[in-house]
C-alpha cells in the first residue's frame, strides 16, 4: 500500500480543465459590422503599371549581351505588332490622364468646390480621356480604332484598381460590377455629349462638363404644385459659369495642342504634357461674389437672378 501511495505521488498531474456550459438562452455574439466604403480624402494610388515613378533599373537591363538577345528575340515573339505596340504606347498615355487629378487638388477641391470622392476623380480623368480619344480618332483607320480600344481597356483596368480600393478586399462581385457598369454608361454618355460639345458651341460643351463632372450644380429645384421655389444663390453658383469658361477653354486648347503633334509621335506615345485648368485666366468682366452682392441680386428664381424684394 505504501508503495502504491509513493508511485501516485511521483506521477505528474494534469491540469484540471474548466468546463463552460452554454446555455440556450446566452445570447449569440454580436456580428462584425460592415463599415461601408471607405472615406476617400485623396485618389487611391493608381496600379504599378500606370505609375509614372522611376523604378529601380534591373542589373541585367545594363547589360550589352542581354539587351542583344532582347532585341533579336522580341520581333519574334510580337513585341513590334500593331496590337501589342498600341498597348504598350497607350499606358504611358493613360498614365497621364489618370494623374490629372493630383496635379490640380487645391483648384478642383477648393476653388471648384468639387468633393473629394471616386466620382470626381472619375470624371475628372474622363474628361482627359475623351480628350485623347478624340485625338486618336484621327490616326489613320488601322491604328485609330486599336489605339482607342487599348486607351479605354486602360482606363477601366484603373477604374477598377481604384474602385475596388475605396470599397474595400470584402467588396461583393455584385457591387464592384453594378459599379463598373454604371461608370461603362457614363463614359458612353459623356462620349457622345463630349463629341457634340467640340463640333457645337462652347456652350453646348460647358453643358456637358456641368452636367458630369459638376453634377449639374445650381440647377432650379423641380416645381411643386405648379410654384416656383425660390432659393439663396451662393458663392460656387455664382462662380460657376466664370470656371466652366476655364474649363472650356483649356479643353479646346489641349485639342489644339494635340493637333499639333504628328501622327508619328502619337503613336509613340509622345503627347506632350497637358496643362492645367487653373492657369485659365477668368473672362474679362466677370464679377466676383462680393461685387455682385452688393447689388442685392441674391434670390435665384427660375435659374435666373432676380432682384431681392424687402
Amino acid at each position: 500500500m505504501a508503495s502504491a501511495l509513493r508511485v501516485s505521488r511521483t506521477l505528474p498531474r494534469l491540469p484540471t480543465r474548466t468546463l463552460v456550459r452554454l446555455y440556450a438562452s446566452q445570447p449569440p455574439e454580436a456580428p462584425t459590422k460592415d463599415k461601408g466604403p471607405k472615406t476617400l480624402v485623396h485618389p487611391p494610388s493608381p496600379p504599378v503599371e500606370y505609375n509614372r515613378q522611376r523604378s529601380q533599373i534591373s542589373s541585367l537591363s545594363k547589360n550589352p549581351w542581354v539587351v542583344r538577345a532582347v532585341k533579336a528575340i522580341a520581333p519574334f515573339m510580337g513585341y513590334y505588332s500593331k496590337t501589342t505596340t498600341a498597348i504598350r504606347e497607350t499606358r504611358p498615355m493613360y498614365a497621364k490622364c489618370g494623374e490629372r487629378l493630383e496635379r490640380e487638388t487645391d483648384f478642383l477641391y477648393k476653388e471648384c468646390a468639387l468633393p473629394p470622392t471616386y466620382q470626381t476623380w472619375f470624371q475628372f480623368t474622363l474628361l482627359h480621356v475623351l480628350i485623347l480619344t478624340a485625338r486618336l480618332r484621327a490616326l489613320p483607320p488601322d491604328a485609330s480604332r486599336t489605339y482607342q480600344a487599348e486607351l479605354i481597356n486602360h482606363f477601366f483596368l484603373d477604374i477598377e484598381h481604384r474602385m475596388r480600393t475605396v470599397l474595400g478586399p470584402k467588396a461583393p462581385e455584385r457591387i464592384v460590377k453594378g459599379y463598373l457598369n454604371e461608370m461603362r454608361d457614363q463614359w458612353r454618355g459623356g462620349g457622345v455629349a463630349f463629341d457634340l460639345g467640340i463640333i457645337d458651341t462652347d456652350a453646348t460643351l460647358a453643358g456637358m462638363i456641368w452636367r458630369n463632372l459638376f453634377a449639374s450644380r445650381g440647377a432650379p429645384p423641380p416645381q411643386q404644385d405648379g410654384k416656383e421655389k425660390k432659393v439663396l444663390a451662393n458663392a460656387q453658383d455664382i462662380e460657376l459659369p466664370s470656371t466652366l469658361y476655364k474649363f472650356v477653354v483649356y479643353v479646346r486648347r489641349e485639342l489644339k495642342r494635340l493637333e499639333g503633334i504628328s501622327d508619328e509621335d502619337i503613336k509613340l506615345g509622345q503627347i506632350g504634357e497637358w496643362g492645367t485648368v487653373s492657369s485659365i485666366p477668368a473672362p474679362e468682366g466677370a464679377a466676383d461674389y462680393e461685387a455682385w452682392q452688393t447689388t442685392g441680386q441674391t434670390i435665384r428664381s427660375g435659374g435666373k437672378q432676380a432682384a431681392a424684394s424687402g
